[in-house]
């Protein structure tokens, strides 16, 4: 008797398919002259879930000494030296899916828990700008950005505040929004 759902049978196909192995195929030729730390937590980053390339395929763990800003940076100079745009919007974006990878847990829980931990700054803002400032190649304010991802962090909030919430999920208000003018005036306070 099959115990699994057809959901995850789904991911696991995904995951064997052509379209996932030509993915990691890219990553891995990416990672060829990465430092090892980086290379380790992006694979590892995209194993968390069975529907990622390097789920059954595991990087052997090391100790990695960077944060998870510093990590992100790397990640940021190494993507900037590839010339595959798609790769790049995709690859970022599959980094930013979990919980558990590097970009979402650069936001720290603080405070007390309620019902669910919700990200200050959506994590899908932070992945859309940290896109926008590799395809510029202009990486200058990520640092800025970062520093007040991981400052606001992720809050406790309950189901009634979550619900109100719903609507900035992915994004953020106009008038909060943080303009590249903006992240300058920050890292001057």
């Amino acid at each position: 008797m099959n115990t699994r759902s057809e959901a995850s049978i789904k991911r696991e196909l995904q995951r064997l398919s052509p379209k996932t192995a030509e993915f990691k195929r890219k990553i891995i030729e990416l990672l060829e002259n990465a430092e090892p730390e980086v290379s380790y937590a992006i694979k590892r980053d995209l194993a968390i879930m069975t529907n990622m390339p390097f789920y059954k395929d595991r990087p052997e763990v090391i100790k990695i000494s960077r944060n998870e800003i510093d990590l992100i940076l790397e990640y940021a100079k190494l993507f900037c030296s590839c010339e595959d745009k798609d790769f790049i919007i995709k690859l970022i974006r599959r980094l930013g899916i979990n919980q558990g990878q590097t970009i979402r847990k650069a936001a720290p829980k603080i405070g007390e828990k309620r019902e669910i931990w919700e990200h200050a700054i959506p994590t899908k803002f932070i992945i859309g700008e940290i896109t926008r400032m590799i395809l510029e190649r202009d990486i200058l304010d990520l640092t800025i950005l970062l520093n007040i991802y991981k400052k606001d962090g992720q809050r406790g909030v309950t189901k009634d505040q979550d619900r109100l919430l719903k609507q900035y999920r992915h994004s953020m208000p106009k008038r909060v929004g943080l303009e590249r003018k903006q992240c300058r005036s920050f890292s001057k306070t």
